[in-house]
């Protein structure tokens, strides 16, 4: 994204954050992202805002997340997330033990389809939902 679209994003995300009288903190609380985040994309000081952040931060503002993609320069995106990362960012509000739950049994079908998957969410992307299922391996041959 060059600076031009850079600025125009970060106008666009501004405008319609002001319209719904939210503070940068505010928004940044319901997306699940930085301060530092927000105030730099509203700044236009993020030539190339992750996917992920963006998506969350137009959820939080209703807005739709194709148009926020294409005003940042992402077009035809060919390399989504990781489920884990795409299901803990579009489902954020599900009880942690659920989501983990429903995180393994998407990869489990995909998995047996022959869906060659990344070990998880790259370094940063989720780091939580990570360091929970390391710490909680599901056991082998035991019931669900």
């Amino acid at each position: 994204m060059n600076p031009k679209q850079a600025e125009k994003l970060g106008a666009l995300l501004r405008k319609q954050r002001e319209a719904r009288e939210l503070s940068v903190r505010d928004l940044a609380t319901r997306a699940g992202v930085s301060f530092s985040t927000i105030a730099r994309i509203e700044q236009g000081l993020f030539d190339r805002p992750r996917p992920e952040k963006l998506a969350a931060v137009a959820d939080a503002l209703g807005l739709s997340q194709s148009e926020i993609m294409r005003l940042a320069g992402y077009r035809g995106l060919t390399n989504l997330p990781a489920p884990a990362t795409y299901l803990r960012t579009k489902y954020r509000n599900m009880p942690s033990d659920q989501l983990a739950r429903v995180t393994q049994e998407v990869e489990a079908v995909l998995k047996r389809h022959g869906v060659q998957m990344e070990e998880g969410p790259a370094r940063g992307e989720d780091e939580s939902l990570r360091l929970r299922r390391e710490s909680n391996p599901r056991k082998k041959g035991g019931k669900r």
